[in-house]
């Protein structure tokens, strides 16, 4: 009915989210739900100009292989079916776009993990994973890296300040 065209709306437009991305583990997911699938202890922190020249490096039609735990078909099965499943499957890559992508505070780096934080904000269009984007900054720095926190911001014209509570919509 007319749900299902304002979900259109919000589907097929730009959409913002901050989030965190951390450096020194990668999961099966790409989040901190999946099994950890490697580890490497950073020595010592990259340096800031370094995470944002890497962020920005984003910027722009950008080709992306999906997550194998996402719900996307592929021969009319969804991936995170072929993974519980324990198949191999070839992902096909998607080009999506990427307004921008900034560090919104100084990364942290904890020496006693050997691991570092990055505090983003990304603008991207539809069909962009933003897990998949926190694993390839992990890949251009020649770490493994995780999706640790994830918000979405604005979705088409809405925005995260507009949302009601349920109390107030009662």
């Amino acid at each position: 009915g007319k749900a299902t065209k304002v979900v259109n709306y919000l589907m097929d437009s730009g959409k913002v989210y901050k989030g965190e991305i951390t450096l020194g583990f990668a999961t099966t997911t790409e989040d901190l739900e999946g099994e950890v699938i490697s580890e490497t202890k950073l020595s010592k922190p990259f340096s800031d100009e370094k995470i944002n020249e890497i962020l920005s490096s984003f910027i722009g039609d950008i080709i992306q292989v999906p997550p194998i735990y996402s719900a996307i078909k592929v021969n009319g099965k969804k991936l995170y079916e072929y993974a519980r499943a324990g198949e191999k499957v070839d992902i096909p890559e998607r080009r999506v776009h990427i307004e921008y992508f900034k560090q919104i505070f100084p990364a942290k780096f904890d020496k006693e993990k050997g691991q570092q934080t990055i505090y983003f904000e990304v603008g991207c269009g539809k069909g962009t994973y933003v897990r998949t984007l926190a694993v390839d900054v992990g890949k251009k720095l020649g770490v493994p890296a995780v999706m640790s926190d994830l918000t979405r911001l604005k979705s088409g014209g809405f925005q995260i300040g507009m949302a009601k509570s349920l109390s107030q919509l009662e």
